[in-house]
């Protein structure tokens, strides 16, 4: 090759034509490849077998490339939702890919939205049911020891006296009557009056239990309403800026302690913001009044003054009026 001219022919030579001189050079590439083939030394050399592990690996990674291609392929055409323009109603033209997007996006963040509304709302219907379960129960708790204290006022009314040791020496007949009559007595007392402890006993045991259910159901609502405070650390400082809050307007710790309604504690983290506008306004304040006096100068006209000659210039045109909308500015 290194004999051959590496310029192309421009014109009339002693070489062959260029068709005589292209069928010279394709028969000696076949002839070569034929003697290649034809050759039996060349075929176990190194070229073959790298050929056949290509193929073997081909066979064997088929599917996976064959994936590979049309994902190649897919990824090579147009998205038809890109090139897909909408114009919305200001006019502006979008892609329907941005706009399905978009709306994705928008409906997920509608979805999230609604999830949170619907577990405050599920955590209030909650508090507000136990709140009902204790106030029907306290209400049917006390009209019940009212009773019991009404029986217990009553028997001891009917209690009659012990009969006394006198009666017994005199009469044993009559002081058996009337012992017996008197110890069926104290004994219905002091079943009422057992039944009365079992009562507030249970009763008591029941307001515990409710109680606990209260704690934690205020306690969803009030994540409900501050999801932030899920974690142990922001409820610290969550917690901490409302005590803060508190005792600053008169509250102490101990009455903060039995607050249960997480409504008070969504009041006090309320309060705690406003309390800090407050102070911001404050500052604010006093960097104004603390700022220097600015120094009295030429007085600017205002802007209508020089609106007003402006226009005049524009509608007459003269040099007159144009000096008067020149001088209407400050220049300095």
């Amino acid at each position: 090759m290194s004999g051959e001219p590496t310029n192309l022919p421009t014109g009339g030579s002693d070489n062959a034509p260029p068709s005589d001189a292209l069928d010279t050079a394709l028969d000696a590439m076949f002839d070569e490849g034929e003697t290649e083939q034809s050759n039996p030394d060349n075929s176990d050399k190194a070229p073959a077998t790298d050929g056949t592990e290509t193929d073997d690996a081909f066979e064997e990674n088929g599917e996976e490339t064959g994936d590979e291609g049309e994902t190649e392929g897919d990824g090579g055409e147009p998205d038809p939702d890109e090139a897909t323009l909408v114009t919305l109603a200001d006019g502006t033209e979008i892609s329907l890919k941005e706009l399905k997007g978009g709306y994705l996006r928008q409906g997920d963040y509608q979805k999230k939205t609604q999830e949170v509304s619907n577990m405050r709302r599920d955590a209030e219907a909650k508090v507000a049911a136990i709140g009902q379960q204790e106030a029907a129960f306290s209400q049917q708790h006390t009209q019940l020891q009212t009773t019991l204290d009404g029986l217990v006022d009553y028997l001891a009314s009917r209690l009659p006296e012990e009969p006394s040791t006198t009666l017994a020496m005199t009469n044993p007949g009559e002081y058996t009557r009337q012992r017996a009559m008197y110890e069926a007595a104290v004994g219905e007392l002091q079943t009422i009056l057992a039944t009365k402890k079992q009562v507030n006993e249970q009763g008591q045991q029941v307001a515990y239990q409710q109680h606990q259910e209260r704690l934690k159901a205020e306690n969803d609502a009030l994540i409900a309403a501050f999801p932030q405070i899920a974690d142990p650390a922001k409820r610290e400082v969550f917690n901490k800026g409302i005590l803060d809050t508190a005792t600053k307007v008169g509250f102490s710790v101990d009455e903060l302690n039995t607050v249960a309604d997480h409504r008070f504690l969504k009041l006090g983290y309320y309060a705690q913001i406003g309390l800090k506008a407050l102070e911001q306004q404050k500052i604010g304040k006093k960097k104004v009044d603390s700022a220097p006096a600015l120094a009295s100068g030429k007085p600017r006209p205002t802007v209508n003054t020089s609106s007003k000659a402006l226009q005049n210039f524009k509608k007459t045109g003269s040099a007159q009026d144009a000096s008067k909308a020149l001088d209407a500015f400050d220049w300095s």
